[in-house]
């Protein structure tokens, strides 16, 4: 969880600065690059673009160990469910099932 919380403070910041911001009023993003040194706001972007690669990147590492392991209780939600990938289909149950076809797991304690 650490890189993950880095990579979602690395990413504020970024977009506290430059023409393209977060308008906390409304959840938007303003376009406002147009006013500011064309070159600067071009490596100002490149540098948001970068802050949410990291951003995907933590989140992917966590959710590919997540889903190539088998679910203990640990990854169990509050009702001790989790949820299995089953012939494309999520199907959700007690995490004791472990049902021998499942794909893919998703642990449902790990919250982001």
């Amino acid at each position: 969880m650490p890189e993950i919380e880095a990579a979602e403070k690395r990413l504020r910041v970024q977009l506290n600065y430059g023409g393209i911001v977060h308008d906390p009023a409304d959840h938007q993003l303003v376009m406002e690059y147009r006013q500011g040194d064309l070159s600067d706001e071009i490596g100002q972007m490149r540098r948001l673009a970068s802050a949410f690669n990291e951003l995907a990147d933590a989140l992917e590492d966590k959710g590919l160990a997540c889903s190539e392991q088998l679910p203990s209780a640990d990854d169990a939600d509050e009702n001790g469910f989790v949820e299995w990938l089953r012939s494309g289909q999520w199907l959700r149950g007690p995490w004791e099932e472990q049902p021998v076809d499942a794909t893919r797991w998703r642990c449902m304690s790990t919250r982001i």
